[in-house]
């Protein structure tokens, strides 16, 4: 065990040396020098770059500005000409919300290069470095440096009584993260004794639990029960014999004084298809009702671990500067740990599909990432380095997951419902899957909580879709950017499901129907794989359509790999074909297929300058003796006269 509270050292305490600019520097003059009047360090770019040879913190930020600043316009280049005018500044930058207009912290000493044009102005140039203290360190009771040190050990004594504080604050202050129980999983591993073992609730049970999401990486590398492995896991499972991430996580739960956690390979019969089916439809309330889920996110499989070093804590060199009667300290940024924006660099967890609405759903999240932990929960955002709590700022690459965290009850106009559960689709549908077959199950959860929501209104789910919704959800398409493939998992060639690959849903403005080109929908019908599961996979569903339609003759990219869309042209209008399905070629296919494209849904009433509409690519199923359609792709149409030439049918798309 690591009970030690370690801090990351700091390599050049002892030996820092200083130019006589930098020694001048104090902390509270770092503070004071508001936008634009930056504390001035030298008057050109030149002088930082002579005195880095003899001073730690010069030597410090001109290797940052030399690795962050974009060196390739003649502008930049000017300022490393001796005596041209390209003043360095620094000041200490903070995150402000948008919304509330409050600041919080920023980890960061931003360096801002300002260099004067020959033909007047500057142009600027910005780079940060991480400005922080130890915990502590008398610096603190400055209340100016908003970050802290890392621990160099995931493992360490205060990184887990830090992590008890964050989970005793929210229980105890945050009322939207307050989640009613009405049942426990099946099962849960019980930690209480030096065996773990797996424990069957009983009937009408209420406890406390934890819940873990990780990354399987491969089913043959997870430990899992089995029918075989039952009886032998409920008498127990000797702790040497759990992989390192289940066994970390074992140590995570007693450490934060709990007896269960919920691991879904150990929780759930893998090879029973009955007990999967059920207990998969429950994943969504098993990660709602756990008091913490932990989120191994670093962790490439269960053999990974959680409780490891931070390398970084250990290997960037740190510069330390007096402040008060303590030090700050400043080295160079790791791009893997940023204080408000935790995920610019992307790991295993962030890519899984069933992660998704896991992180959605729990009120509470640990991460125990690469650089530190992070706690996320419906009212706070915070990290192991924020000296103080930021409220709610989403990181760039994952925002719908907090967003949704966010807005889980509190969502009430149906349209906006329908909107949000549109942004669940684009990103969900970027992540992976070991099996195409979890498609609509890995997602069983959310669409759960969506549908109490929206049963007021007569909603109904559909492969992934809203019945009342159903014209605008229909129009999603394939990003182009990336390769995508149909996947064998019973679902109808109309729903997004049917795809593996990025999805784009359609957010553009829907006329009324009436005087425009807008189709009926008249029936939708999914058959589930087993009807006590509506959530759940299925196998097959049929939309029935009346609306204007025409033939058209195109080459289709999967069968020659041409992933460009096809243009059709008639006199007065244009449509373009987005296949769903395409590979990478640089050469069309010359033979044609014959199409259908019916018209969806109005986006620009027509006018001297034309209309616009939105539909689908409707190929006929060749071994159906009737007019039986499956769906190969959307379309986009503008122009006059979108009518001419086009005839109002009802068509059955499987």
């Amino acid at each position: 065990m690591h009970d030690s509270v370690t801090q990351p050292p700091a390599p050049n305490e002892a030996t820092n040396m200083l130019c006589h600019v930098c020694q001048e520097i104090t902390l509270e003059k770092l503070a004071s020098a508001k936008y634009p009047n930056y504390y001035v360090l030298y008057d050109t770019y030149y002088e930082l770059a002579q005195s880095a040879a003899s001073c730690d913190l010069c030597r410090l930020i001109h290797s940052t500005c030399e690795t962050d600043v974009r060196w390739d316009s003649d502008w930049v280049l000017l300022a490393r000409e001796k005596g041209h005018d390209s003043v360095v500044s620094l000041h200490m930058s903070r995150w402000c919300d948008d919304e509330t207009s409050a600041s919080y912290p920023n980890a960061k000493l931003e360096v801002r290069m300002a260099v004067t044009q020959p033909t007047g102005g500057c142009a600027y140039f910005y780079a940060k470095i991480d400005l922080y203290t130890h915990s502590d360190d008398p610096a603190v009771e400055t209340g100016l440096i908003d970050c802290r040190a890392i621990a160099s050990h995931a493992a360490d004594k205060v990184v887990f009584d830090l992590a008890l504080t964050w989970l005793e604050d929210c229980r105890a202050n945050h009322a939207s993260c307050v989640r009613q129980v009405s049942k426990v999983p099946t099962r849960v591993l019980d930690v209480g004794s030096v065996k773990p073992f797996l424990y069957v609730s009983p009937p009408g049970a209420k406890f406390e639990y934890l819940a873990l999401s990780h990354c399987w990486g491969g089913v043959q590398t997870a430990a899992r029960t089995t029918l075989a492995t039952l009886d032998d896991h409920i008498c127990g499972i000797p702790m040497e014999k759990l992989p390192s991430t289940f066994a970390d996580a074992v140590t995570i739960t007693r450490r934060l004084g709990f007896r269960y956690i919920w691991i879904d390979s150990l929780c759930i019969v893998q090879d029973s298809k009955a007990d999967w089916t059920a207990e998969a439809a429950q994943m969504g309330a098993v990660y709602q009702g756990a008091v913490l889920t932990i989120a191994a996110r670093a962790a490439r499989n269960s053999h990974d671990g959680i409780l490891k070093p931070r390398p970084d804590a250990d290997t960037v060199p740190v510069c330390r500067l007096p402040a008060g009667k303590g030090s700050m300290y400043f080295r160079r940024t790791s791009r893997d740990f940023e204080s408000v924006n935790m995920f610019t660099t992307e790991q295993p967890l962030d890519t899984r599909a069933w992660v998704f609405q896991e992180r959605s759903l729990a009120p509470r999240t640990l991460i125990y990432g690469p650089q530190g932990i992070v706690w996320d929960c419906c009212e706070v955002y915070t990290s192991e380095r924020d000296a103080t709590p930021m409220w709610r700022k989403a990181p760039t690459d994952t925002p719908m997951i907090h967003t949704i965290k966010r807005s889980l009850g509190r969502m009430s106009n149906i349209g906006d419902v329908h909107e949000k559960w549109l942004q669940v689709v684009d990103s969900y549908g970027q992540r992976a899957l070991s099996f195409g077959s979890d498609k609509l199950p890995a997602l069983s959860g959310l669409a759960s909580t969506f549908e109490r929501i929206l049963q007021p209104g007569n909603d109904r789910y559909v492969a992934g879709l809203w019945w009342n919704d159903l014209r605008r959800g229909l129009l999603w398409s394939s990003e182009y950017s990336s390769l995508t493939k149909r996947i064998d998992n019973g679902s109808p060639s109309w729903s997004w499901t049917a795809i593996e690959g990025a999805i784009v849903t359609f957010y553009g403005p829907i006329l009324p129907e009436a005087g425009s080109y807008s189709a009926e929908i008249l029936a939708a019908h999914v058959s589930c794989v087993d009807e006590k599961y509506h959530l759940g996979q299925v196998r097959g569903g049929t939309l029935t359509v009346r609306g204007l339609v025409i033939d058209v003759e195109s080459w289709n990219p999967s069968d020659g790999g041409y992933k460009k869309p096809a243009v059709v042209t008639r006199e007065t209008w244009k449509v373009i074909l987005y296949f769903d399905v395409e590979k990478v070629s640089d050469n069309p296919p010359t033979d044609k297929r014959k199409y259908i494209v019916l018209q969806l849904v109005t986006t620009a009433q027509e006018n001297t300058a034309g209309g616009s509409f939105h539909g689908l690519v409707l190929e006929r199923v060749p071994e159906d003796t009737k007019e039986v359609y499956r769906r190969v792709g959307s379309v986009t149409g503008r122009g006059k006269n979108l009518c001419s030439g086009w005839k109002r049918r009802t068509v059955k798309i499987i």
